[in-house]
């Protein structure tokens, strides 16, 4: 892949709607739930989300004549009172081009909370991921190490563990990845006892020694499940209005 860099500016954020990203200022305040990459629109819950950074890059086939494509990711952050709520990132095609066979395998993990593979093949893989996790905002990539940078700077809080949704679809000469990180304490749940991926009460190994946490994660995997009809419909579709509804019982 060949990367560029995009680093976050912290002047105070114009405001945005319907926006496409790649034009778009990093800063900038996203309000009406609609997100724009290349031709496609792609939904997000209502609200005020920042848009903290972006990222351009390539996937190119060494070992082949297809084409590949360019890339846009966009991460996006919504808080509540000085609280973070959720966060979003979307990593999509600019345009289409004739590649016929993609060669990530999303569908691979499997200690997961859930997982379906929707009947995907090897070449157009589908899947919808759910998972806790309890490092959401580190990463090994140094664009989004503007993540934890707005979080310190804007002083908001990160609660010990998050719920992920993740949804990729690929198709012919194009795909889109999304990616949902909630706040469950924002929901009335407790902060797990530990910070510890595999010793976290929210591990599936563990999540029916509490019920409430159980019950909830039941409400999260079925907010989850409208995810690959919403998305799939934003690549293949003209369809309009889509809406991604809000999370589930998250306080505004």
């Amino acid at each position: 892949m060949n990367f560029s860099l995009c680093i976050f500016s912290f002047a105070l954020p114009p405001l945005a709607s319907g926006v496409e990203l790649n034009a778009t200022e990093v800063g900038t305040i996203v309000k009406d739930g609609i997100v724009q990459i290349g031709s496609h629109q792609y939904p997000i819950p209502a609200g005020d989300w920042v848009l903290v950074a972006k990222h351009k890059s390539a996937v190119r086939f060494t070992h082949s004549f297809q084409p590949g494509a360019d890339i846009l990711t966009a991460y996006l952050i919504n808080t509540n009172d000085k609280q973070f709520r959720a966060s979003v990132k979307i990593e999509a095609t600019v345009s289409s081009t004739s590649t016929h066979s993609w060669t990530p395998e999303p569908c691979k993990r499997d200690d997961l909370i859930f997982k379906d593979t929707l009947k995907s093949s090897y070449d157009y893989p589908e899947c919808l991921l759910i998972n806790h996790n309890t490092n959401a905002f580190a990463s090994s990539n140094t664009w989004l190490n503007a993540v934890p940078l707005w979080l310190e700077n804007n002083q908001i809080k990160t609660p010990v563990t998050t719920l992920l949704a993740q949804y990729d679809k690929y198709q012919y000469g194009e795909f889109v990845k999304v990616r949902f990180w909630i706040n469950p304490e924002l929901a009335g749940q407790t902060a797990s006892k530990s910070a510890s991926w595999i010793k976290s009460d929210w591990h599936k190994d563990r999540l029916e020694k509490d019920t409430n946490k159980q019950l909830y994660m039941e409400k999260f995997i079925a907010w989850s499940k409208q995810l690959p009809s919403i998305y799939k419909k934003s690549l293949t579709s003209d369809e309009r209005p889509l809406v991604v509804p809000d999370f589930p019982d998250l306080a505004n």
